[in-house]
């Protein structure tokens, strides 16, 4: 019995799957990398060309299983795939093992580095980066504690950049 052998109850299909939306080129591609490296990371085989239930090998031999025409329209052309493949880092494709709520606070932290073009170490030394950074994490919604936590400063910390309301 299914049930026994895996200590559950229930039917095995009785919860709802998870799914997230792919909002970009960018995550489309550690998507796909993700999924051909999970028989890698399951230690079910060595490579993910190993795999002769994945796709992996139709996209890098172009054996024609996978449609040619989607390649071209998602990677411009069959080539860009496995460049594109092979420039995703592991911490990219380590990181969306995360349950969806540590993910989603993840991607917010990227963003803010990204996009002010700052480490967490700058953060934790300047009073406005630390008071920016605060503020963005907190509007969307993430705990004081967890930011403090990501920074490995105490929350008091935050608090104290956070009461002045303004600019230290």
């Amino acid at each position: 019995d299914y049930n026994k052998n895996n200590k559950r109850v229930g039917y095995v299909f009785r919860d709802r799957y998870k799914s997230q939306y792919i909002y970009d080129r960018d995550y489309l591609f550690k998507c796909i990398k993700y999924i051909h490296l999970n028989p890698v990371k399951a230690n079910l085989v060595n490579t993910e060309q190993d795999y002769k239930f994945s796709s992996y090998n139709d996209f890098k031999n172009k054996t024609g299983f996978v449609d040619n025409e989607l390649i071209k329209l998602v990677f411009k052309n069959e080539d860009n795939y496995m460049t594109l493949f092979n420039s995703i880092s592991d911490v990219d494709i380590e990181i969306m093992d995360i349950e969806e709520e540590d993910y989603n606070f993840e991607i917010a932290v990227q963003n803010y580095l990204k996009r002010n073009k700052v480490q967490l170490e700058k953060i934790k030394e300047s009073k406005i980066l630390l008071y920016s950074f605060s503020s963005e994490l907190l509007s969307k919604g993430y705990k004081q504690n967890r930011i403090a936590k990501k920074l490995e400063i105490s929350p008091s910390q935050i608090s104290k950049v956070l009461r002045k309301n303004k600019y230290p």
